[in-house]
């Protein structure tokens, strides 16, 4: 990795960390506790802090297991049908990356075999 990227890679932690530290502040925290304990106002403070909430369900389907080993990682639609796959490799003590190269389309026909997939 070059160094380029790797002050990139260290400035995105840190900035993650510091939107962490700052979403999970005290404030949040005795929100949080307050909620817990059926505070109505609480609650609606904390959903106020929200964007926006989205659900995407990924499926994963185990090509090989192991050191090396390789996934299809699967979005499916309402329908358990496939919207989006991709492949995913790992090797020990190393997270799981997407393959840089790939034909999308290939690799969601692969994954239509397996499908419909259930939530």
């Amino acid at each position: 990795m070059s160094t380029i990227a790797q002050t990139q890679e260290a400035k995105l932690l840190t900035d993650a960390q510091a939107f962490y530290d700052a979403t999970f502040d005290a404030e949040t925290l005795a929100l949080l506790d307050q909620a817990a304990d059926g505070d109505d106002a609480a609650w609606d403070a904390l959903n106020a802090m929200t964007y926006n909430v989205t659900q995407e369900v990924t499926h994963y389907v185990t090509l090989a297991g192991g050191g090396p080993a390789a996934r299809l990682a699967v979005t499916v639609n309402d329908d358990g049908d496939v919207e989006n796959a991709w492949l995913e490799y790992q090797d020990w003590l190393t997270p799981w990356t997407r393959a840089p190269k790939q034909d999308r389309e290939t690799v969601k026909r692969l994954a239509t075999i397996f499908a419909p997939f259930e939530d």
